[in-house]
């Protein structure tokens, strides 16, 4: 939403691509990544363009997972988002859920008998720069908006939450 508008509709797939990335070596011990988005794909088959960049990223919401490692029937219900772990292509994110993150908080709870069960909070309109990653810091210039880390190969999990900020 923007000043009480709708402007990017529930279910919108919001395309892009990466524009450059770097691995971790020995010789060189920072990676980055660098992506942006051009276009949003609406739920009728339009395709509009579209410029924005990163103005917040955090960790995907986690809820209660199985022994498996897979979210739990009833969140997988409710369309909970993956677990860290299964990755999904960076240009595919769709704009959907069972509820919305703001303002409070989610109605599914974590599962309290689940091994590797954590809250994160989810990304609020506010929200700025990296939030609960640690290691990884965001720089954005025009619509592209670069991610790197000095300690590690930046990683984005499936579900990763951002928060685009129109150009």
């Amino acid at each position: 939403m923007a000043h009480g508008q709708i402007v990017v509709p529930r279910n919108t797939k919001i395309i892009g691509h990466v524009t450059e990335a770097k691995a971790r070596s020995k010789t060189s011990p920072d990676s980055l990544v660098g992506i942006t988005f051009d276009r949003m794909l609406l739920k009728d088959g339009r395709e509009v363009p579209l410029q924005v960049a990163v103005q917040a990223i955090a960790r995907p919401l986690q809820f209660g997972t199985s022994p498996e490692g897979n979210l739990s029937p009833a969140s997988r219900q409710a369309g909970m988002p993956p677990i860290p772990g299964q990755r999904g292509p960076i240009g595919d994110a769709t704009t959907s859920g069972a509820s919305s993150p703001y303002p409070g908080e989610l109605s599914v709870p974590p599962d309290p008998m689940a091994p590797n069960s954590s809250t994160v909070v989810p990304l609020s309109p506010t929200s700025r720069g990296v939030v609960g990653m640690k290691g990884l810091s965001l720089e954005t210039s025009g619509p592209v908006s670069v991610l790197s880390s000095n300690t590690g190969n930046v990683r984005l999990d499936s579900g990763t939450q951002l928060i685009l900020r129109v150009q």
